[in-house]
């Protein structure tokens, strides 16, 4: 209505001022009295028109009866009298009968009233400003046209507030209902930044009370990635060695993160979901997931009920504020491809459940492609098309994997348990926790055998409990680690916890050890992650059988399990039991197989890789006795015998026969063993990753069975495989047992094909500088990008002569200047660097000597204040879009004078007044200014005469568009319009350059296109 309107009261203006003639003569024209009174009047009863006589319909309702008035305005005469015959808006009912007044089709009654009112009252207002501006009109010219300046300018200042008010009466529905939106929003994004800001480290509690949560900004290092299952070694960004994790999926959009039991897939969702709101909350205006939306669905609560719908998205991540969600905002934040769904625990379902989990997000997927989207999994309860990229009709999620703890990780780790421990525990034992952190450091680095049993964040944890309780003890074996740590939950967490357990549910450890085992199996054997708190019951009552304490209430034992011991779960308070890890699960229900006597279960369904018995099928044979795990390993080589027909499932069993081999210390009969490393030789080379990593579990005897890289080429021309993926399977097997040695060989025959694997078998040296020499040194890497996130492996890069592209992540100097070493300075062909999330570094002086190097990108939080180095550096391209960190510097403008730097993208504070922060010497033929539209100023950007191109947010003001004017070289102006409702360029009109304008709504580009006459071309991104 508002458009509809300004054309009319604006032709009737026109009109006016062609008819009355200029100069100064007798004022004669009668007064209109108090317009502002007369049009306050107008305004209150319009105002309250929908409240006194429409309070039923809703806001939307009430919005789509406005649209269909104006459009009816808009299709009627008034546009042609008010530019031929005003006078002819004198009379309302005349308005009436030249409008459209019958209703449009499907208008309920109500809004038909609404619509008929709506158009009464707008006639009736329009027709009386032109009764008055007739009414000045017709004196003026009886008297001559004599000064009615002041009174038409009156009464069409009048005219000009009732069109005004007619539009905002129409807007104001929608703009309480974005108000109310973004106010639900704030307040959600809050919540969950909070609900999620902390996590449990195992077994790090309070006296006296459960399990403490501890703030992730303190105690938590987000895990690296590697993408999953590499097809070729194309892709730009290496990540082998492992990437910044919410950097990479972000990048991705669409995401399958796979990883192994404990490899800790749910607190990095929870992470990620504390990450996401706490940005978008507080504005940042350029992080990674700037505008996002999380919304994080545990899959275990849907194991028997229907997934949810969008709209149900915020009752399942914050249930206190569903009843405040506002119509349709979940679909809405999807289709705006604002809203970040963390999907946890594919595997944490029954098989056939899967399916319809599948369903759901191909539907999600399908109808919101824009939204980003993580979901986790065990890689062993999806295959390879589980809704990949080129599933027919669906975008797909790129596959990544949670990659184990390299050496350095499982040492933040260990520092950051202890840490937390100090927090919880008196002052009196912080020099004894200390001292366990250091000695358990120093144990860790001569033990490689138990960093490699402790690879995982769950294991970590229980290695660091058990540490410290026994007295500095360093288990021998995963089984030694998991028995000692039931000893710890079942024994002794009822007196960590100074909690008087009743006497009457007393029970022995080995009472309650069979009893959880007993209750272990069926899960396993159903494929259960949670049970019913009934069915827990029933199942506790018949696991008693024949235990001491068999005379005690099943629902009481149940109770004393959960609440007691610390392994079973009720945390989601829907009355479902879980034990509070898999790997707990597996472990208790092999003992059970192992007790009972059913190894033949295993035996029989080994062969299903959708039934996820490996870990069950190890930890069993790390539990049997020498004759049990003899059958249980000749049983499987017996079954594979009877499957031939099916070279996959023969070829797993072997491999689950063969791994056996690395949990198990005696086998009888003797001769198990040799025919089980026979079958092993059958193996090789392996034929993919799982495979390789399964096979090296088989232990060091592998190393002599896997091939070298010639016999790998005569394998690959024997049966048409791919020569390339067969070696990074063997170097990947290699790496997982320690033949380092044997990679070389690899690298030399196949190089960049296999860099990847090449990198994460450097990552398992700890980044050994004679590894990279040996191994990295002679890889071409081409275009290829590598990140860097920790002092060793930026100090072992100057081996990696042909590398060019680098991302140093998170605080690390670029120099050592103790030891001499700027590792940066010896790649002799490094072109571009970008410094993310550093905040100890303050200067590029570690860059002087580089004498390729010719961009550098400053992103995230930053600590850089000093670039004089830049007036060293050959750097022609400059990102400068870091933030300062609270309370830290930010850089210091002046140094860039003579940087050669002619492309500049700069966000910083200095640059809310004006651009005079910048040094004049700067060659500058391309300005991006990054910071948003109210805290930029391009007042002083006429100094940098040689810009071609310029990139600002927002729109420039009427100031600023004149100093782009007198740009003699300026050929291109960039503008990010996003989030600006009907922007105006008119500032801009007599620009004769080519202009793109990004983020601008399809119905706002005509208009913009006509008030850009003078541009030789307009471009809408």
């Amino acid at each position: 209505m508002t458009a509809v309107l300004a054309a009319t009261f604006s032709a009737m203006h026109q009109w006016v001022l062609t008819k009355v003639l200029d100069g100064a003569l007798e004022r004669r024209g009668r007064r209109l009295g108090n317009v502002d009174r007369q049009v306050a009047a107008a305004l209150e009863d319009l105002g309250a028109l929908r409240s006194l006589e429409f309070p039923a319909l809703t806001d939307a309702e009430w919005m789509l009866t406005c649209e269909a008035a104006a459009e009816a305005l808009a299709s009627s005469p008034l546009g042609r009298l008010a530019q031929a015959a005003p006078a002819d808006l004198v009379d309302a009912a005349k308005l009436r009968r030249a409008l459209r007044t019958t209703a449009p089709a499907g208008m309920s009654d109500g809004e038909a009233r609404a619509y008929h009112r709506l158009l009464y009252e707008a006639c009736e207002q329009v027709a009386q400003h032109a009764r008055q501006v007739d009414s000045i009109w017709r004196s003026a010219v009886v008297a001559g046209l004599a000064d009615v300046g002041d009174d038409m300018s009156r009464a069409l200042g009048g005219l000009d507030r009732v069109r005004t008010s007619l539009g905002e009466l129409a807007e104001a529905p929608e703009r309480k209902a974005r108000d109310e939106r973004a106010r639900f929003e704030q307040r959600y994004l809050a919540e969950v930044a909070e609900q999620f800001a902390r996590f449990e480290l195992f077994q790090v509690g309070v006296r006296g009370g459960g399990p403490a949560k501890h703030e992730f900004s303190s105690f938590y290092a987000p895990p690296s990635i590697d993408r999953w299952q590499r097809g070729s070694e194309t892709e730009a960004e290496l990540t082998g060695q492992g990437v910044n994790s919410a950097h990479t999926i972000a990048e991705a959009r669409r995401v399958l993160l796979l990883g192994r039991a404990g490899a800790g897939k749910t607190t990095f969702l929870q992470w990620l979901a504390h990450e996401t709101a706490l940005a978008t909350g507080q504005g940042e205006p350029d992080g990674t997931w700037r505008g996002v939306v999380p919304f994080y669905v545990p899959l275990r609560q849907f194991a028997d009920r229907e997934l949810p719908l969008a709209e149900e998205l915020v009752r399942v991540t914050t249930p206190v504020l569903a009843g405040e969600k506002p119509d349709r905002w979940v679909t809405d934040l999807l289709a705006q491809g604002r809203a970040l769904l963390l999907v946890d625990g594919i595997d944490e379902l029954l098989i056939r459940r899967r399916d319809s989990v599948r369903t759901w997000l191909s539907g999600l997927l399908r109808n919101y492609p824009d939204a980003w989207y993580v979901v986790t999994s065990r890689p062993s309860a999806v295959d390879e098309t589980w809704l990949a990229p080129d599933d027919i009709g669906v975008p797909g999620l790129v596959r990544f994997e949670l990659m184990p703890l390299s050496g350095p990780g499982v040492r933040d780790l260990v520092s950051n348990w202890f840490a937390a421990v100090r927090v919880t525990e008196p002052e009196s034992s912080h020099e004894w926790l200390s001292r366990c952190e250091r000695k358990l450091k120093e144990a860790l680095l001569k033990r490689p055998d138990v960093l490699r049993l402790v690879s995982s964040p769950l294991l970590c944890s229980l290695l660091c409990a058990l540490y410290r309780r026994e007295n500095m003890y360093l288990p021998y074996s995963r089984k030694d680690l998991l028995n000692r740590a039931l000893e710890l939950l079942l024994g002794e967490w009822d007196l960590r916890r100074g909690v008087q357990v009743e006497t009457e549910l007393r029970m022995t450890g080995n009472e309650k050890v069979v009893l959880l085992e007993r209750f272990a199996a069926p899960m396993v054997r159903n494929g259960e992650h949670v049970v019913t708190r009934s069915a827990a019951a029933r199942r506790i009552e018949r696991a008693m059988t024949g235990l001491r304490s068999t005379d005690l209430d099943a629902h009481e034992v149940l109770r004393h399990l959960v609440e007691r011991t610390g392994l079973l779960r009720d945390d989601e308070g829907d009355g479902h039991i879980r034990f509070v890890h898999r790997i707990f699960r597996d472990f208790l229900a092999a003992g059970d197989f192992v007790k009972s006597g059913e190894l033949a279960y295993l035996v029989d369904n080994a062969h299903d890789a959708a039934k996820e018995l490996d870990e069950v099928i190890f930890m069993a044979a790390a539990q049997a006795r020498a004759h049990e795990a003899g059958e249980l390993l000749l049983g499987m080589l017996a079954r594979a015998e009877r499957r031939r027909s099916t070279t996959a499932e023969v070829q797993r069993l072997r491999l689950l026969a063969a791994a056996c081999l690395g949990y198990v210390d005696v086998i009888e009969p003797q001769h198990v063993r040799a025919e089980v490393m026979a079958a092993a030789r059958e193996l090789v080379p392996p034929r993919g990753y799982d495979e390789a990593e399964l096979l090296a579990r088989a232990g060091s005897f592998v190393l002599d069975l896997l091939p070298g890289p010639d016999a790998v080429a005569e394998f690959a021309a024997e049966t048409g495989a791919n020569a390339a993926e067969i070696a990074r399977y063997v170097i990947r097997a290699l790496a997982v047992i320690g033949g380092w040695g044997s990679i070389e060989a690899f690298t030399h025959a196949y190089g960049g094909a296999v860099v990847n694997e090449l990198l994460r078998a450097w990552r398992n040296t700890e980044y050994s500088e004679r590894y990279a020499a040996d191994n990295l040194g002679v890889v071409d890497f081409g275009d290829r990008v590598l990140e860097v996130h920790r002092w060793h492996m930026l100090r072992g890069l100057r081996h990696l002569s042909t590398l060019r592209h680098v991302v140093v992540v998170g605080d690390l100097q670029l120099a050592d200047s103790r030891a001499r070493l700027r590792p940066l300075v010896e790649l002799p062909r490094l072109e571009t660097l970008e410094i993310r999330a550093n905040e100890v570094c303050r200067t590029l002086n570690g860059l002087i000597g580089c004498k390729s190097l010719h961009t550098i990108t400053v992103s995230g939080f930053s600590a850089l204040a000093d670039l004089s180095a830049l007036a060293h550096l050959p750097v022609t391209t400059l990102r400068l879009l870091g933030r300062p960190y609270v309370g830290g510097p930010s850089v210091d403008l002046d140094t860039l004078d003579g940087a050669r730097v002619s492309d500049l993208a700069i966000r910083h504070r200095a640059l809310r007044d004006g651009l005079h922060a910048l040094p004049d010497s700067l060659p500058l033929t391309d300005l991006a200014v990054e910071s948003p539209g109210h805290a930029r100023n391009l007042a002083g950007i006429g100094r940098f005469r040689g810009l071609t191109t310029v990139h600002a947010r927002g729109v420039p003001s009427v100031a600023e568009a004149g100093e782009l004017a007198v740009l003699p070289a300026l050929r291109r102006l960039v503008l990010d319009l996003t989030g600006i409702d009907r922007p105006d360029l008119g500032p801009l009109a007599g620009l004769s350059v080519e202009f793109e304008l990004r983020g601008v709504a399809p119905d706002d580009r005509p208009a913009l296109r006509a008030t850009l006459p003078d541009a030789p071309r307009v471009d809408f991104t």
